[in-house]
């Protein structure tokens, strides 16, 4: 099956493939990876090419939000105004990804005690697929987040 994927999340964030080594995915846990897919690694030279920030300002809101990719991580920050329905985004660009037999996506990140979403679509539709996830608030620890896609609800 092949998706078009938007995620709409994040504060550092490391998406993860059986593939790729990392030292902080546990050995008992490494045979899950592989049910895993890479969607980015942020070492590529034009990783901030392929993210946008999507703000409530395109609705007349005043939430101000962007990334910066520094050490091979993206860093999402911001001020969202939650007066109304604001909200603060980052998406990647349209791409055509295929998840056929994979289970989902592992979110490697360092938290902030905020429940974030991600997203994702099929094809060209527009309804987003989606799930909430809680981060802790810790900013010196990495936590990760495994999203089965049968977790996604439209």
């Amino acid at each position: 099956m092949k998706f078009v994927v938007l995620l709409t999340i994040l504060t550092t964030a490391l998406l993860m493939h059986a593939k790729e080594k990392d030292s902080s995915i546990k050995k008992e846990d490494s045979q899950q990876v592989a049910e895993y897919t890479v969607v980015h690694n942020f070492k590529e030279n034009d990783a901030s090419s392929k993210w946008v920030t999507v703000n409530d300002n395109v609705m007349g809101g005043r939430s101000k939000g962007g990334f910066v990719i520094k050490k091979d991580r993206l860093i999402f920050s911001g001020a969202t105004n939650t007066n109304g329905g604001g909200f603060s985004s980052i998406r990647t660009k349209p791409q055509n990804l295929d998840f056929q037999n994979k289970q989902g996506v592992i979110i490697k990140f360092k938290g902030d005690g905020r429940t974030y979403k991600f997203d994702a679509r099929m094809g060209n539709s527009s309804v987003a697929h989606r799930v909430d996830f809680k981060t802790k608030a810790n900013p010196k620890d990495w936590q990760t987040v495994k999203i089965d896609f049968a977790s996604l609800s439209p």
